[in-house]
């Protein structure tokens, strides 16, 4: 049998007191302790009761069928955007964007904190939030009382973070491969060049010039 020992406050020490020729504080802590036992073992097995269990499956349904809502992975939809944007972009829109991150980096701003040059066509982060803001208000009332007081609405900033370093990501990782193509071609060029140049025929006199001397012209 195991042994452990328990603290009274004082105050309920002298009200026991008169009951000490009687009572066994040993048993009644145990008899104590073996009813809270069977009362949370008893509140255990009615949580696993089935209806129980189908009441909460059909509660978390239904908030499921919220999140599934307003769970938007902002950086997927930022490398999908980024991928368009690549495909559809001409060499003055990448001109364009440099031109604007440089301008962010001045002002000490954070590059994620302005979306890119738009493109007709293309999605940016202004349209995918548009298209979250159109699904929340297609929800019913219930819906919006859980967004706004359980969920807290959505945090734009956040949101805007995950999109744009994802966008950033893929645009500048395909900016680097333009820029090595860029070198490989300045390389062969400036290869190209040098054998041209020293390939360069050597110069001489045409043969009838040469014949007209001979003749003594």
């Amino acid at each position: 049998m195991a042994r452990i020992g328990i603290n009274i406050p004082n105050e309920l020490m002298k009200r026991l007191e008169p009951l000490k020729p009687e009572l066994n504080i040993s048993q009644v802590c145990r008899e104590a302790l073996a009813a809270k036992a069977e009362s949370h073992e008893q509140m255990i097995a009615e949580l696993e009761n089935e209806h129980i269990q189908s009441v909460v499956g059909a509660v978390w349904e239904q908030e499921r069928e919220y999140w599934a809502v307003i769970e938007v992975n902002w950086e997927a939809s930022g490398y999908e955007d980024a991928a368009a944007w690549v495909r559809a972009a001409k060499w003055e829109d990448w001109e364009h964007l440099h031109h604007r991150q440089d301008v962010i980096r001045n002002q000490e701003r954070s590059s994620w904190d302005v979306p890119p040059p738009g493109l007709e066509g293309v999605k940016g982060f202004t349209e995918r939030m548009g298209e979250f803001w159109s699904r929340v208000r297609r929800e019913d009332d219930d819906f919006l009382n859980w967004f706004y007081e359980e969920h807290g609405g959505i945090d734009y900033a956040v949101a805007q973070r995950e999109y744009m370093t994802a966008w950033l990501s893929y645009t500048n990782a395909v900016w680097e491969l333009i820029c090595q193509k860029r070198e490989e071609h300045q390389q062969k060029w400036r290869s190209d060049r040098e054998k041209a140049r020293r390939n360069r025929p050597e110069p001489e006199v045409p043969g009838h010039i040469l014949a007209d001397i001979h003749r003594g012209r």
